[in-house]
């Protein structure tokens, strides 16, 4: 009988011990998975691009974005000329402890007032939203191109980059 007991109040102590391991290493877990991601900027200013291929997005003016093979760095600069095939932005690279070999990112460009208005559609634009998978490690890009007349918005442009909540990067540029 005491053998029989002991025995019970060993595995309960095994299982209450293992639950409460599971618990503690899920919240480490989750903690360090919104820590460890990084972001480095590289470099900011206008570049010259060339696109890979567009990818529809009704949250932008365009209706799409482009995924960017290679860039070239024309001009390190915050004051961004308003004309027609200008590309600006910043490249960056993404790091991580190890945990992921890719993460889902957000990516918001905040247009000045009084916004990008598509002369198709009529819809004014504030705000671009757009979430894509990203390979850690390895460089890579985000900007907006003035590709089209109406885009050519004069003012403050802003470029975030989140990670779950988590804000990665903050850039600011002046089109004047």
């Amino acid at each position: 009988m005491i053998k029989v007991i002991s025995v019970f109040f060993t595995v309960l102590l095994l299982i209450v011990a293992g639950t409460a391991a599971s618990k503690t290493s899920h919240n480490v877990n989750e903690k360090s998975l919104k820590d460890i991601i990084r972001l480095e900027i590289l470099d900011a200013g206008i570049y010259k691009a060339v696109r890979q291929k567009k990818i529809k997005n009704p949250n932008s003016p365009q209706s799409h974005y482009s995924h960017v093979v290679e860039i070239n760095l024309t001009e390190k600069t915050r004051i961004i000329p308003a004309k027609i095939g200008t590309a600006f932005g910043f490249r960056y690279k993404l790091s991580s402890q190890g945990l992921h070999d890719k993460v889902k990112l957000t990516t918001v460009i905040n247009f000045p007032t009084p916004g990008i208005k598509n002369p198709d559609s009529g819809e004014v634009f504030l705000v671009e939203e757009y979430s894509e998978i990203k390979s850690i490690n390895g460089t890579r890009f985000c900007a907006y191109s003035l590709s089209k007349d109406w885009e050519v918005v004069s003012g403050a442009w802003r470029f975030r980059i989140y990670y779950k909540d988590e804000l990665l990067a903050d850039e600011k540029f002046t089109v004047k």
